[in-house]
């Protein structure tokens, strides 16, 4: 494994940066789509400078970046004559820095026109850039574009089919406007996000449930090409890897990037109810904000703790679904919200227990008051009540 840590402002886009390893990983051209503002170049910039350890230098070095409209010449993919070379040394060289890029972003790739288009094409699938009889082949590591949507009228276009990864990037939900606003402009507003991108060898350790491979298959053969068909198992098994979750939860991933027309299907067809029962436990906990009481979002993980509890201690349970549900359960338990909902009741409780603690030790010193040497002081006797009284005044509680 290699390991990525990524520096950002971004908030809740964790699964996105994820997906970009897992397209590192599986070295197979990924399009991220999502309207206007939700952070996609902000993303891709900030990979680009996790992928060369925040060396600038580098960073440009080793990137190619470019943002394409109606005005951009094929030339500035393909490349140039290196007019210096050919007046001075009478050598016909192409400079085509996309060639020796390690990291490709092509920003708002649907403006581009046809021949960028079919060029890209042969950088996306061949690896290479070809001049008549001659070849320059490219180094990309991960190939990375982005747009708001792929046109109606273009998505059976074989370019798109390029993308084997699709990942489509949301907006972030109105209760983290506060903290997305503590990040832009709190210089020490920026998070940190480990990610493992798994090498070769990772992948040959990996292994996957055939059957619940072939039965993925089965679902999306009509709806992908056999261009993607070809590339599941390798992806399957990088998302596995980078996410660190179960079989099932990995195909379902992976849906959701090939053909997210099939979710629905794919889930039923694939997971445990228990599974979808815990996957709605667990929408409906993702739901909750800062907002929510306490109390309520403590019931709702006790419900889901107990069920977990059922399902492994069950023996009509397959292995995989108590795999899947205890992950479930573990990313639950990570979840900021939850961590501080569960924190708040944890101090709150903690102070409870330390009022009663008092609170027993006044009684206790109450029972135990000396009445001294005078018999005519005993516990039933008035003198024995008055200090009560007194005692209950100076301890301020109330009996």
């Amino acid at each position: 494994m290699i390991l990525r840590t990524i520096k950002t402002n971004l908030l809740a886009k964790d699964e996105l940066f994820r997906m970009l390893a897992v397209a590192e990983a599986i070295k197979m051209p990924i399009l991220l789509l999502g309207e206007p503002g939700v952070g996609k170049t902000q993303a891709l910039l900030d990979y680009a400078s996790a992928m060369f350890d925040h060396d600038r230098v580098r960073v440009r070095a080793k990137s190619f970046i470019i943002e394409t409209d109606e005005g951009t010449r094929t030339s500035q993919i393909s490349g140039r004559v290196d007019m210096k070379k050919l007046l001075e040394d009478k050598e016909y060289v192409i400079d085509a820095p996309i060639a020796d890029a390690e990291y490709i972003l092509i920003n708002e790739v649907d403006k581009g026109s046809s021949g960028i288009r079919n060029t890209l094409l042969s950088v996306m699938r061949e690896k290479a850039l070809f001049y008549g009889g001659e070849i320059k082949k490219c180094h990309w590591k991960l190939f990375a574009a982005s747009c708001n949507e792929i046109p109606e009228d273009e998505k059976d276009s074989p370019f798109w089919d390029r993308f084997v990864a699709v990942h489509k990037v949301e907006r972030i939900g109105a209760d983290k406007i506060n903290d997305m606003w503590k990040g832009l402009y709190d210089q020490k507003g920026k998070s940190l996000l480990k990610i493992n991108v798994p090498q070769i060898q990772d992948f040959a350790n990996c292994k996957i449930n055939e059957g619940l491979l072939n039965k993925f298959v089965e679902i999306i053969y009509e709806n992908v090409s056999d261009r993607t068909l070809a590339h599941i198992p390798k992806l399957v098994k990088g998302i596995k890897l980078v996410f660190k979750c179960p079989d099932a939860q990995a195909i379902m991933k992976a849906a959701t990037m090939v053909c997210p027309d099939c979710i629905t299907e794919v889930s039923n067809s694939l997971e445990h109810p228990t599974v979808l029962e815990f996957n709605s436990l667990y929408k409906d906990l993702e739901c909750m904000d800062e907002d929510t009481d306490p109390e309520v979002l403590l019931e709702s993980v006790k419900e889901l703790e107990a069920k977990e509890a059922a399902v492994q201690m069950s023996n009509e349970v397959d292995d995989e679904t108590k795999e899947t549900t205890s992950h479930f359960l573990k990313i639950i338990m990570q979840n900021e919200t939850i961590g501080k909902a569960l924190l708040s009741i944890k101090e709150a409780n903690e102070e409870i227990r330390k009022e009663e603690d008092e609170r027993n030790e006044a009684i206790e010193t109450i029972k135990n008051l000396d009445c001294g040497e005078d018999p005519a002081i005993t516990p039933h006797s008035d003198e024995y009540k008055k200090r009560l009284d007194e005692s209950e005044e100076n301890t301020n509680l109330d009996f």
